[in-house]
């Protein structure tokens, strides 16, 4: 398996060639051209040694070719950094900027115009203001690592402000410009020692930590703007340790070749942000046709939806039509059916034997408990379809209208129902009363030994007020929890209890209906919480 590690030793890595399958294709090409470049400078710099009483002559050309093409570098930078904001693209833009302006500025001095202004002689502004210039670069480039591992570590919270490090930049370019002017320069230039210009060893440092730290960074294997930064480091450190260290005058062949590879060099930045900005904008291009579709199929997902909801809707409204209709007619054969039982118990009760009796018991008992579903189906069927509108509602007023409705069976049983204070919301008064009065006479039926104690508490959840209705009764059994608000499912109490079972499912139809959910807690033998939410209204009196 072939593998490419993001951050690795670039001396590793070197060696690593000669295996020729632990870098990607694309990691070991540019490999290849960072070598490559470093033994052509190596090269360059030899065959330059042959001809070093060679001199130019328009070293200001070149340096303001150079000027323009950072200016340009700079400015593509920042401006890609301002359409996606991160530190590295932040600091090598303003490295790139600051570096044109002051070539600009070598470009001025080693031109000779303004030479008598300057307290220093022209060798010594032309030999110092280029190292300003590649001190400059070199010490944002490095910054441009710390920055960079700064914001991986910390985020959005590690992101350098973009205004304080353009007002520190404009600062200390102000400040090495007035220098210049006021401040005579030392010698710029030691033919006399083996290296002439010792400074230019120090850029070459700078610069070569900047290139090991981008190197082991590892982005160059997959950016191609890193790619080309690495290349353009690469000259930046051949072109001060070799050519600019071994100039002995501003005007001489080293010191022409180490502008020339000035101008090399940015070019392969410039280089990079092409490519850089040519692949940002295919991915964006790509990016849109998978956008597109997307769009494209989430639309069509909405269609066949939109159509799916019709059919729903149109289904439920047919079948909730459909109980309606069978419910209600019903009742009329079923009334005439109950009506004859009775008769025929009230006439020949007694007079059959003991179990013909029986049995028309057990038919009067049979048409109750139909009548009962049916008149169950009836209310089920009619929570959407015969619900009134939304209205404020003082739920006290709905539990108070429940309790009056079961008077009976809170007599018969003796239990007791209390509530505390209790919350105005938007809901409809009948439904809101009628699901009251199923849960509390469902606490009332399934009772244990001592009489039903119901307590209704209501709490602030969110933007709803939520809803308790807790007992004392008999409690359900874990495994019915998830299934008792189901349609005709009936608690398995182990006992008989008259009902339905469609209570419940009333329940959660007309708390689902107001736009809340239902649910139960519960311990067998200790109780039961059923609770639920409605929208907010008034607060509690």
């Amino acid at each position: 398996m072939n593998r490419a590690p993001v951050r690795s030793d670039p001396a590793v890595d070197l060696v690593a060639w000669s295996s020729l399958g632990t870098l990607p294709d694309r990691s070991l090409r540019r490999a290849t051209a960072y070598v490559a470049m470093a033994v052509a400078l190596v090269v360059a710099f030899f065959v330059a040694r042959r001809f070093e009483n060679l001199e130019f002559e328009n070293l200001d050309a070149l340096s303001m070719t150079a000027a323009g093409f950072a200016l340009i570098v700079g400015v593509l930078t920042l401006l890609r950094y301002h359409t996606r904001p991160n530190n590295t693209q932040l600091f090598i833009g303003v490295a790139f900027v600051g570096t044109g302006v002051f070539d600009l500025y070598h470009a001025f001095l080693i031109s000779g115009y303004f030479v008598r202004w300057f307290p220093s002689a022209p060798e010594q502004l032309s030999g110092w203001s280029w190292t300003t210039s590649r001190l400059f670069l070199s010490v944002l480039l490095l910054a441009s690592l710390a920055a960079s591992r700064r914001e991986e570590k910390l985020g959005g919270a590690g992101r350098i402000e973009a205004r304080r490090l353009y007002d520190e930049a404009v600062l200390l370019a102000v400040v090495c410009l007035a220098f210049f002017l006021f401040v005579p320069l030392p010698e710029a230039y030691w033919p006399d020692l083996p290296v002439a210009r010792p400074q230019s060893l120090g850029l070459a440092v700078v610069f070569l930590l900047t290139l090991v730290g981008y190197l082991r960074k590892g982005d160059w294997r997959r950016e191609p703007f890193e790619h080309w930064l690495v290349l353009a480091l690469i000259v930046f450190v051949g072109g001060e340790a070799l050519f600019d260290a071994s100039s002995a005058a501003p005007f001489d062949l080293m010191s022409g070749a180490a502008h020339v590879l000035k101008i090399v060099a940015y070019s392969c930045v410039l280089a990079g942000t092409a490519a850089s900005s040519y692949a940002l904008f295919w991915r964006v291009e790509e990016a849109g046709k998978e956008l597109a579709e997307a769009n494209l199929e989430l639309k069509e997902a909405r269609e066949q939806l939109s159509v799916y909801a019709d059919r729903l809707r149109s289904s439920n409204a047919e079948l909730e039509q459909f109980a309606y209709a069978a419910s209600h007619d019903l009742k009329e054969p079923l009334r005439m059916v109950d009506g004859y039982v009775r008769l025929l118990a009230t006439r020949y009760g007694g007079k059959l034997d003991e179990q013909a009796d029986q049995y028309i018991a057990y038919t009067v008992d049979g048409v109750e408990r139909m009548q009962s579903l049916i008149q169950d189906l009836l209310t089920y069927s009619r929570v959407e379809t015969h619900g009134q509108p939304f209205e404020p509602t003082e739920s006290a007023r709905a539990l108070d209208w429940a309790v009056a409705n079961l008077e009976a069976a809170i007599a018969e049983s003796g239990a007791s129902v209390t509530h505390d204070a209790l919350p105005e919301v938007i809901a409809e008064p009948t439904q809101l009363g009628q699901l009251f009065q199923n849960l509390v006479g469902n606490a009332i039926k399934y009772r244990a030994d001592a009489p039903p104690a119901v307590h209704v508490s209501a709490d602030r959840v969110d933007e709803s007020w939520r809803f308790t209705v807790a007992d004392n009764g008999m409690g359900i059994a874990p495994d019915d929890l998830e299934h008792v608000f189901e349609l005709f499912r009936r608690l398995d109490t182990g006992e008989e209890h008259s009902g339905t079972g469609i209570g419940l499912a009333v329940c959660k139809r007309i708390v689902e209906r107001h736009g809340g959910r239902i649910w139960v807690d519960s311990v067998p033998g200790k109780g039961s919480n059923f609770r639920f939410t409605l929208p907010d209204g008034e607060s509690p009196a």
